[in-house]
């Protein structure tokens, strides 16, 4: 990764998650706020962002795509920048997450990149509500049909003709089945 330049400083903010918490394969939009604090106009060329373990930054979960800006910024000027990030519908939401985007700058006069991390951030997962929440759908489904079962063999030990019945409606589907 390219040093940063002394005379550069940047911010972020991700204004419809600032809790941090971002949803499983939704898009964060990321701003970058850069000021250059030099003498001279910089070139910003591109932001990436990768999501890394918060535990082992070493270890990579996901890059994002080279976004490339071009867009030059004079000498005791500001820009912000907008990132969108895909979150991989993928991601464990168990698992502690760092989210890290750089942006890309290089001087028009001098050559050499430079790079700023404008984000290193501990971030948590959701999944976004889709009306329907998939524990909630198997665990209902789940008690109708112990219900149903409860109730059948309740049935069946106060009712000795229709536990005759049903075992011999089980004992003709056997032998369809032969």
């Amino acid at each position: 990764m390219p040093p940063a330049a002394e005379n550069v400083v940047t911010a972020f903010i991700t204004p419809e998650h600032m809790d941090h918490k971002f949803p499983i394969g939704g898009t964060v939009n990321v701003l970058c706020h850069f000021r250059n604090d030099g003498d001279k106009a910089i070139n910003v060329t591109g932001i990436m962002g990768s999501i890394n373990l918060a535990n082992d930054f070493r270890v990579y979960i996901w890059n994002n795509s080279f976004k490339g800006v071009y867009v030059e910024v004079q000498s005791n000027e500001e820009a912000t920048f907008m990132y969108p990030f895909q979150m991989h519908p993928q991601l464990d939401i168990d698992t502690k997450l760092t989210m890290a985007n750089t942006i890309f700058y290089e001087y028009s006069d001098v050559k050499g990149m430079y790079s700023s991390t404008f984000m290193n951030q501990t971030i948590d997962l959701y999944f976004p509500d889709s009306g329907h929440d998939l524990r909630v759908i198997a665990s209902s489904l789940l008690a109708v049909i112990a219900s149903a079962l409860v109730i059948v063999a309740l049935t069946a030990a106060l009712n000795p003709k229709f536990g005759r019945t049903l075992l011999k409606s089980i004992e003709k589907l056997q032998k369809q089945k032969k």
